[in-house]
């Protein structure tokens, strides 16, 4: 037996073999002096014969054997990270890691991992490996987007450099080793962009190199894509045929780009799970924009001049669709995006398109987002309609069969989208469907360009919608189904521009005959919108009748836009003092100010008054229920005494003081089987108690778990009140009517209510109170929590956002909007006025409390001691909450 092998100075040896790990005998190895010995690695080639028995052993385990990162010993793992650094190994490298992925992150003492301390050649490996289809590294975050009906990945393409010489070669077809201009156009549509970028000066060409070079200045050496996986093989076809037949322009629409074949991509998908379960077998790829149209209308605001330019690039875009004969039949926000190569914007996700013609074209809505589409693609269905529709659809997958799903209005009438299934070969099945099909017409892209003109300018979308664009409810969709000249004045009287108003006027038309006389060219030539500092007398005569119109409009349909400003300017005031400090967003779409209380409130007026003594030791009550009313004040002191305990966490940077807050008010307030959810009229101040049948309030069964997930929420509704009303003003919450509140009662409360009353206080409440949640100590600013908290209780509890008839009037755009029961312009302003009066005086009540304490501590006096007692309910208000609870409940 091999006892003893010694390879000094051995200089033709490169690698020791494997196999020698089996020499069991052999304690004594030598392998000084080998200068090209690379495996093992040099500076382990003095660490003996079983170190280096060892490492041939795993390496064999790893690369051979299927050794897996989680069943390898620490020695193993050291072992692994000496394979890496040895080229000869890299293929087998990459089958090791595409087996077992967990191989690539294994780290050293330091935290470095195996894939970043590889040789170039184990990296590429390991990192091919890794990448869908060998060449896509697939974003490891949430998807890009999600629907019904296709799943969309940004990625990294690392072989896209191989791409652009291979496409050189491939349109060099005289072999001369240049591109010359002529020969451009057709490689720059294969390449997935147009030629204006690529163009070269006159009698200049390309070299190959020169072309690569070109083409990865553009797009990079490593290609950033989005990968579009469709559920539905028929809408994939139809995506390529749109693409494939009517030789689509880059500048107006993204285009594929070069990628596998259809037949790898379904290989690829069906052997993977990298994008869950059931997500199709088809695919296509495109360059990845920067950002889409929500995105840029989110984070950068536009006003409304780059409104104009958007709105302009989009119907550019439109325009040339329906040049080619496309109706592209899904035009929203998420379906436009911009790309970095020129930042114009560019449609994308041509499933949905159809081809027109005046001799009859294809159907439209076999793929749709319902809030876009206008009211000659609904059907209201009867009991027997329904039946055949659901027969129609019942073979569809889970998904798709819920987004087709009617929808039912309480009154039970059943809409739908005039939708319908293609054939394998793109044809529309109608046998069966309880409607007639809509065929492509221009009218169809006009009416979703003119609801995304609305949602630009107005801030919000036509109709209650979710993230894919669809109707939220039977209430949405009947909206459009019955849209008529009179709903048109309604809905596009928010809008404050008067050009923009006249465009959108045109667009949102019901007749689609009428609507399809639209020309985008001579809107993008002439409209007043699109050239408003023009000088041609026309124009500006045409921009006058608009402004009067919309003006008359206006007054007819909105009674809150005819307040005073002095009014107008105390709702913003309100407002942004709250909606700053509280939530991300700068508009709520749902609302916001509300009570949670333990028993319901009687229906009809208020039996009961509270009177409370001068001397702020008790009350009298005065009518009926006295002791449901004395068990509500007492309910009240315990969440003053509870949200100042807050408040003082807080200002503490104390997340375990807060903790106990939280934990108390469970403890002291959240008890039972049930509490229940009354939300407040924003003008009168009072808790809205239907007295028909309705979901309000809301029962909630489960209080310890969903009241504690509110806790942020109540939080602000006492920040609010104190700001406009102090102590008074929330008495109210209860639904009790108090005239008045003693001073020294009100002495008593008021250092809690000044407490509440700072703002950086409440805004970190929500963000600690995230953080204990999660049992974390940290202190940070997440913003919007207890919105998305209040926003995900009204999906479950009020799906249909009935929000107890409470109806939002006024201007949303510029903070002026409430949610109330208020009709009458007259009681609107009474109602602002008598808050603003009573915001005034706390104001001046915070002053002169400011002025004792400073007077105090010049005269060495202590502070005036504290017992918190305010009567308040568990308050829950956003943005609106501070008006919510102003006014006096008469």
């Amino acid at each position: 037996a091999l006892r003893r092998l010694d390879l000094n100075k051995c200089s033709s040896l490169s690698a020791l073999p494997e196999s020698m790990a089996g020499l069991d005998a052999l304690t004594k190895l030598n392998l000084s002096g080998c200068s090209k010995l690379t495996f093992p690695t040099p500076h382990t080639h003095g660490d003996g014969a079983e170190r280096i028995k060892r490492l041939l052993a795993n390496t064999t385990s790893f690369l051979d054997e299927g050794l897996r990162a989680a069943d390898a010993d620490d020695d193993a793992k050291a072992d692994f990270l000496e394979i890496v650094h040895c080229a000869p190994f890299a293929d087998r490298l990459e089958e090791a890691v595409r087996k077992d992925p967990a191989l690539a992150d294994l780290t050293n003492d330091k935290g470095q991992r195996a894939i970043d301390l590889a040789c170039l050649e184990c990296r590429s490996a390991m990192q091919k490996a890794l990448f869908f289809l060998g060449r896509y590294d697939v974003d490891k975050g949430p998807p890009e987007h999600r629907s019904a009906t296709s799943l969309v990945v940004r990625a990294v393409d690392h072989e896209a450099a191989d791409d652009y010489g291979k496409l050189f070669d491939e349109f060099d077809k005289d072999g001369s080793g240049t591109l010359d201009s002529n020969e451009l156009g057709a490689l720059a549509t294969k390449l997935g962009t147009n030629v204006e970028i690529l163009k070269l000066e006159d009698g200049q060409s390309y070299t190959r190199k020169a072309f690569v070079a070109k083409c990865q200045r553009l797009f990079g050496k490593e290609r950033k894509v989005v990968l579009k996986i469709f559920q539905v093989e028929e809408q994939w076809r139809n995506e390529k045929r749109g693409r494939d037949d009517q030789q689509l322009d880059a500048r107006y629409v993204v285009q594929t780009i070069p990628a596998p074949t259809d037949d790898e991509f379904a290989k690829a998908l069906g052997e993977t799970n990298l994008f869950g379960e059931g997500v199709g077998s088809r695919a296509i790829v495109m360059d990845a924009a920067n950002r889409n149209l929500f995105q840029i209308y989110q984070s950068e605001r536009p006003d409304l001049n780059k409104v104009r330019m958007l709105m302009q690039q989009v119907m550019e875009c439109v325009q040339h669709l329906h040049g080619k004969g496309l109706v592209h039949g899904d035009i929203k926000m998420l379906n436009v995006v911009r790309l970095s190569l020129d930042n114009r914007l560019r449609l994308i996700d041509l499933d949905a398109a159809a081809k027109f013609s005046r001799h009859g074209g294809d159907y439209v809505c076999s793929k749709f987002s319902s809030a876009i589409l206008p009211p000659e693609c609904f059907a209201k269905l009867d009991a027997g309609q329904v039946t055949k529709f659901e027969a129609y659809f019942e073979g569809v997958g889970a998904e798709l069969r819920e987004k087709v799903a009617p929808k039912v209005d309480k009154r039970g009438a059943s809409y739908v989208v005039k939708t319908f299934s293609l054939t394998d070969d793109g044809a529309p099945k109608i046998d069966g469907l309880p409607y007639e099909l809509v065929e492509a017409s221009v009218a169809v892209d006009y009416w979703s360009l003119g609801a995304l003109l609305f949602q630009l300018v107005a801030g919000e979308p036509l109709v209650p919608s979710n993230r894919d664009d669809d109707c939220v409810n039977a209430k949405s969709m009947a909206i459009l189904a019955s849209w008529n000249d009179d709903a048109a004045k309604r809905n596009l009287a928010v809008i404050k521009d008067a050009a923009a108003w006249d465009l959108a006027s045109k667009l949102l038309v019901r007749d689609p005959e009428q609507r399809a006389k639209f020309s985008i060219a001579d809107a993008l030539a002439r409209h007043p919108f699109f050239h408003p500092e023009s000088g041609d007398a026309e124009i500006k005569k045409q921009l006058d009748a608009m402004q009067t119109t919309l003006d008359s409009v206006k007054a007819d349909t909105s009674s809150i836009l005819r307040l005073s400003e002095e009014h107008r300017d105390e709702l913003r005031k309100t407002r942004s003092t709250i909606i700053r400090a509280i939530y991300e967003a700068t508009e709520v779409s749902t609302p916001t100010a509300f009570v949670v209380l333990k028993e319901k409130l009687p229906t009809g007026e208020a039996r009961v008054e509270l009177t409370l003594n001068d001397d702020g030791t008790g009350f009298v009550v005065e009518g009926e229920a006295v002791d449901e009313a004395k068990d509500r004040y007492e309910e009240s002191k315990t969440w003053l005494n509870l949200c100042a305990r807050f408040g003082r966490g807080v200002a503490k940077c104390s997340p375990s003081a807060i903790a106990e807050a939280v934990a108390g008010a469970c403890e002291e307030l959240v008890v039972g089987e049930e509490m229940w959810l009354y939300l407040i009229d924003e003008l009168t101040g009072k808790p809205v108690v239907p007295e028909g049948e309705s979901i309000y309030p809301i029962r909630i069964t489960k209080p310890a778990e969903v009241v504690s997930k509110l806790l942020p929420a109540m939080q602000v509704g006492l920040h609010a009140a104190s700001l406009v009303n102090g102590v008074a003003g929330v008495v109210r919450l209860f639904g009790y009517p108090c005239p008045k509140v003693p001073e020294a009662w009100r002495e008593g409360a008021q250092n809690s209510v000044e407490v509440l009353k700072q703002e950086s206080s409440v805004e970190a409440f929500g963000a600690v109170h995230e953080k204990v949640q999660d049992g974390g100590e940290e202190t940070e600013t997440v913003r919007g929590a207890a919105l998305r908290e209040l926003e995900a209780f009204y999906a479950k509890y009020d799906p249909d956002r009935e929000y107890a008839g409470l109806r939002r009037i006024g201007d949303p755009s510029d903070g002026t909007a409430v949610w109330t029961l208020l009709t009458d312009p007259e009681e609107v302003k009474a109602a602002i006025e008598k808050r603003a009066a009573q915001r005034r005086a706390e104001a001046r009540r915070h002053d002169e409390r400011f002025q004792e304490l400073m007077d105090n501590a010049e005269a060495g006096a202590p502070a005036a001691a504290t017992t918190p007692a305010m009567p308040i309910a568990a308050a829950g208000g956003g943005p609106s909450a501070a008006r919510a609870l102003a006014s006096p409940r008469r």
